[in-house]
């Protein structure tokens, strides 16, 4: 993973706005609803996925061949974002939680 950081970071650069207003939802839907239906903002973020894979497929799809020629699997590159995207969602998650408190 840490080999390919800088073409993580060029795969990243579109999705980034989609994954942050997911995120934004999912803490505004916890901020609404409160820490009961936490879980369901999961639901959200599996949304916000499905959403930046159909927009880099739709929008960006010849970007896919530079990333094969370069010898990386567009399948870990959306692990390698979506992971990231997730462990920064977990801690917007716990700095909300402990602010809230």
């Amino acid at each position: 993973m840490w080999t390919n950081r800088q073409l993580i970071l060029i795969f990243i650069k579109p999705l980034w706005l989609l994954n942050l207003a997911s995120s934004a939802i999912s803490i505004w839907f916890i901020s609404i609803n409160g820490w009961p239906n936490a879980l369901n903002t999961l639901l959200i973020k599996f949304l916000g996925y499905g959403a930046a894979v159909l927009y880099q497929a739709y929008f960006y799809k010849s970007v896919y061949f530079y990333y094969r020629n370069a010898g990386v699997s567009v399948k870990k590159m959306y692990l390698y974002s979506f992971s990231l995207d997730f462990v920064l969602y977990g801690f917007i998650v716990l700095a909300y939680y402990l602010i809230s408190k």
